[in-house]
């Protein structure tokens, strides 16, 4: 319907008053939770508050060091970067599904206030996770697994992503030794640098939080504090979530589904599963949704399938200040009372999209189209 210069004067306006948004929104929701971090460390306190992220998150403290607002701008630097990549392989091999990158990306809240507005670390892990799923497409398997490392070593959930990439078809060997390699110099740096306490606190934390709004255990426990079961879920969910994701990567395997579909369902069985998946955790795999439309309708229905969770994301993020945004600004309203209930909604939603995904053949979809 429109040309491609429409679209890319439209890609640019629109960039433009998303870095607008990151400017104006300073220093606010996680962002602000960062800088207590980074502070703690530049001024070398005992007590480090929020270490919830991997050990290259740590190191922005030298950074914000700088500018207060530096760490935000590359986090949207490297998301802007990431879009612009899309955008035009889009462009390139199927400009009449730009509507629903739009929708997926740019136009979506999600994208819009916790990449830019907020400027949380996710669109970081977004940048490299892609970068690497998309040099593994392309078959550069070593710089793959560096890129991979990054962005796990960022924050820490795409570890769980790490046994997909290093068995598809075949152990992949190239992939896992640079993996270890850049592994073993990340935590080589990160041991010299700070503190290990500091280093693993994240493990602790994360197994110690208590459920997110868009966990379906949030909901439970506010409808049945005292019930054994949904505590036993909570309390041992880091192992529950490893337990699903490798039956999940054993399924994937089994069935022979092709690589961006066993990211998917992965991806979904973990924000599925975890007590702790907050919208941003979202950010990569919309973007993973975006790489599936460089394809043009090889992959339309999994696009189409996943849209609703899409909007939900979106409709969600537009009504998370409303709520008083962290978990602990209980606010006594309409909003509150329906965010109390989110959980259930994600958890029919995310469930249905894995079902669906599940059932769309991708046997013929092995060798994935170089990106």
């Amino acid at each position: 319907m429109f040309n491609k210069n429409f679209h890319i004067f439209f890609f640019i306006f629109l960039n433009i008053i998303l870095f607008s948004i990151l400017i104006y929104g300073g220093s606010r929701n996680d962002y602000a939770l960062y800088e207590v971090t980074w502070k703690a460390i530049l001024n070398n306190e005992e007590d480090v508050r929020f270490n919830t992220y991997g050990p290259l998150h740590l190191f922005l403290s030298f950074i914000y060091k700088i500018n207060s607002l530096l760490p935000k701008i590359i986090f949207g630097i490297l998301f802007c970067v990431l879009q612009f990549y899309l955008f035009f392989r889009i462009l390139k091999n199927s400009h009449n599904l730009l509507f629903y990158f739009y929708l997926i990306l740019p136009c979506n809240f999600l994208i819009i206030t916790s990449a830019y507005f907020y400027g949380i670390n996710d669109s970081a892990v977004a940048f490299f996770l892609i970068i690497s799923i998309t040099l593994f497409i392309n078959k550069r398997y070593f710089t793959s697994g560096v890129f991979f490392s990054i962005s796990a070593f960022t924050k820490l959930y795409p570890l769980l992503l790490l046994p997909i990439l290093a068995l598809y078809k075949k152990i992949n060997l190239k992939f896992v030794y640079s993996f270890i390699i850049s592994t073993s110099l990340i935590l080589l740096v990160s041991f010299y640098k700070f503190d290990s306490d500091l280093i693993f606190e994240p493990l602790r934390f994360g197994s110690l939080r208590a459920p997110n709004f868009t966990s379906v255990l949030a909901s439970l426990i506010i409808d049945f504090p005292d019930n054994m079961i949904v505590l036993f879920l909570i309390k041992y969910n880091s192992v529950l979530v490893i337990l699903f994701s490798l039956i999940t990567l054993i399924y994937c395997l089994k069935k022979k589904k092709c690589l961006l579909t066993s990211l998917i369902l992965i991806f979904l069985v973990i924000l599925t599963t975890y007590k702790v998946g907050h919208t941003q955790f979202y950010i990569p795999l919309c973007v993973i949704f975006s790489i599936l439309l460089n394809y043009n309708n090889l992959y339309l229905k999994h696009v189409k399938t996943v849209l609703p969770l899409v909007f939900l994301l979106s409709a969600t993020s537009v009504a998370y200040p409303l709520t008083g945004g962290f978990d602990v600004m209980n606010q006594e309203n309409i909003f509150w009372s329906i965010r109390e209930n989110m959980g259930y909604l994600y958890f029919l939603i995310n469930i249905f999209t894995i079902y669906k995904i599940s059932k769309i053949n991708t046997d013929k979809r092995q060798y994935e189209i170089e990106f």
